[in-house]
């Protein structure tokens, strides 16, 4: 089968879902580019393919989902997060106004895909929220981690670290705020904000601590893991998570998580760490300080329930068959 990969970004989780059907399939990968060559890369690619497959039901995916309903291909796209989920709380009214948008072209793509595949219980649910989605083109199948940490040697002290882009919408939604003000109430810890910088918003979250926070900025893979080695805690205290890769993988290297519970995080987390209220800097900060006072057993238990509940294996035999069978229903209809 010939499979044409869509995405708009080659973030960890689009790049393995990537690997995995190259390793089964003839793939050709298009990354998402607003030029006139773009539109006719997609045509070609639509031409070629016998599937489209896609990363996220947003803009970037409109011309590949008419292309193949015209052309009578069938559609997989990947999501459960931004392209399904609105909160008005933590966006400026410029993205409030996106979103109506967004919200008009679900009403438009999501009855011409063929399977919704979300990656949380959490995500699906938000899915099923939305009118135009169909209830019986949903299914849910976790991401799955490769053991990144196998023969890691360990050398835990009193680092905390939490990692993602830093922007203005995210370090209030992904609680970077409170994060960096928790890490202020901790003088005696290390901490560690890693993400790539997209505005100018890092001056805002100095400004809260200037002391015992560093701002690496985006680290590739090998330093990123390095770190992951050595700290005792990863802090994840979101007001939702889709999925929460980033938190998965700091528990494969050990990290004890501590955690909100909200959107998908209980579901990887489970009973491997702390929770703490949203928007809570001295509880998050309390929590913190417990959870590198453990031993280190609750990080090995949190490594070990991300390697039993989310292997690639798993990943990648429900992929293949959602794959097979949707082609399979196609060829029918």
């Amino acid at each position: 089968m010939k499979i044409l990969f869509v995405h708009n970004h080659l973030s960890t989780f689009v790049r393995l879902d990537l690997e995995l059907l190259q390793s089964a399939y003839e793939v050709r990968e298009l990354m998402f580019r607003p030029t006139p060559g773009y539109f006719r890369e997609v045509f070609q690619g639509v031409s070629w393919c016998d599937m489209v497959f896609g990363w996220w039901a947003s803009w970037h995916m409109l011309e590949p989902i008419v292309y193949a309903k015209n052309f009578h291909k069938p559609v997989i796209v990947v999501g459960g997060d931004y392209d399904v989920i609105y909160e008005k709380q933590f966006r400026s009214s410029k993205r409030i106004f996106t979103d109506k948008f967004r919200k008009l072209l679900g009403y438009y793509i999501f009855p011409k895909i063929d399977q919704y595949i979300t990656f949380s219980d959490f995500s699906k649910r938000q899915a099923l929220k939305l009118p135009y989605v169909n209830p019986q083109r949903v299914c849910r199948i976790y991401c799955g981690l490769p053991d990144l940490a196998v023969n890691r040697n360990y050398n835990k002290g009193n680092l905390v670290i939490s990692v993602g882009a830093i922007n203005s919408y995210d370090i209030y939604r992904k609680g970077y705020a409170t994060f960096v003000k928790s890490a202020a109430l901790l003088p005696n810890f290390k901490f560690q904000m890693i993400g790539s910088l997209k505005d100018d918003s890092i001056e805002l979250l100095r400004g809260w601590n200037k002391t015992n926070v560093v701002y690496p900025g985006y680290l590739p893979d090998k330093d990123l893991y390095q770190v992951m080695s050595d700290a005792k805690v990863y802090v994840q205290v979101s007001h939702h998570e889709g999925f929460g890769m980033a938190l998965a993988e700091a528990m494969l290297f050990r990290c004890i998580p501590v955690v909100t519970n909200r959107g998908s995080i209980p579901e990887v987390v489970g009973d491997c760490g702390y929770y703490v209220p949203y928007g809570d800097p001295q509880k998050t900060a309390d929590a913190i300080k417990e959870a590198c006072e453990q031993s280190c057993d609750l990080g090995a238990k949190a490594r070990e329930r991300i390697l039993s509940l989310f292997p690639m294996v798993n990943r990648k035999n429900q992929l293949f068959d959602i794959v097979e069978k949707t082609y399979s229903e196609s060829q029918i209809g």
